[in-house]
């Protein structure tokens, strides 16, 4: 069973097979009190939750991870290259001059953003302070033996995750399904002042291009039945 969580500004995932949970992505902290309901919906609870995988270190996806380590002693897992991001609870050097990032605010889609990040906690990095880092190619050892796919350019360590069980990908924002800048739906990549390097990224697409997923889970925008190539299509026609 899967299931999301979030806004549509945002989303983290619950993953959970025989009766054990990952939580894939922590969305924004303040997304924190979503957790336990959404649980007792699929009718589990937080201690049926075995592991927190993130698809990167950016602060809408590290979200509330530390937070259930602390509380709750859940291990949280992060690639390699994004590691000690999460451990110190690093900003990215973006490639995008912060200029750029003023100019996304003409959009309405984008104030909107900016509002409810800002109200959920989204501008203050949180700190991981013990994470398990993982490489391209591992099998997770969490429910739902998650296939690491390193895809960077997001982030260093950006990566997607299939769960074979439910033919599914979780793509984070190696791809979103809706431009973050304007809200208009379809597959883009963040725009450059979001990436460490946007190039990478455009390079990453190939290897999301390569798997074959019933349905892709994105970190912005709504899932897709389309199949990744046509997803990674959309997104390179976009460039």
């Amino acid at each position: 069973m899967i299931r999301m969580l979030g806004t549509q500004f945002g989303h983290f995932f619950l993953l959970e097979q025989d009766g054990e949970v990952t939580v894939i992505d922590a969305g924004l902290s303040g997304y924190r009190d979503t957790l336990e309901p959404a649980l007792a919906d699929m009718g589990r609870s937080i201690d049926d939750v075995k592991a927190i995988v993130l698809t990167h270190a950016d602060p809408d996806h590290v979200g509330f991870a530390g937070e259930l380590q602390q509380t709750h002693g859940i291990p949280v897992y992060v690639h390699r290259a994004d590691s000690e991001r999460t451990r110190q609870g690093k900003t990215k050097h973006a490639e995008g001059s912060p200029l750029a990032m003023l100019g996304m605010l003409k959009h309405a889609h984008s104030w909107r953003a900016l509002r409810h990040t800002i109200a959920n906690g989204g501008f203050k990095q949180s700190k991981v302070p013990r994470v398990i880092p993982f490489d391209d190619g591992d099998e997770l050892e969490v429910p739902g033996r998650l296939r690491v796919i390193h895809t960077p350019g997001h982030t260093e360590g950006h990566c997607v995750f299939y769960a074979p069980f439910e033919d599914a990908l979780f793509v984070g924002d190696a791809i979103n399904n809706l431009d973050i800048v304007t809200g208009q739906p379809g597959a883009h990549l963040a725009p450059q002042a979001a990436n460490t390097s946007t190039n990478q990224a455009y390079e990453s697409l190939s290897r999301i291009e390569e798997l074959d997923a019933h349905i892709l889970y994105f970190g912005h925008g709504d899932p897709s039945t389309q199949g990744t190539r046509a997803i990674v299509a959309e997104a390179r026609s976009k460039r």
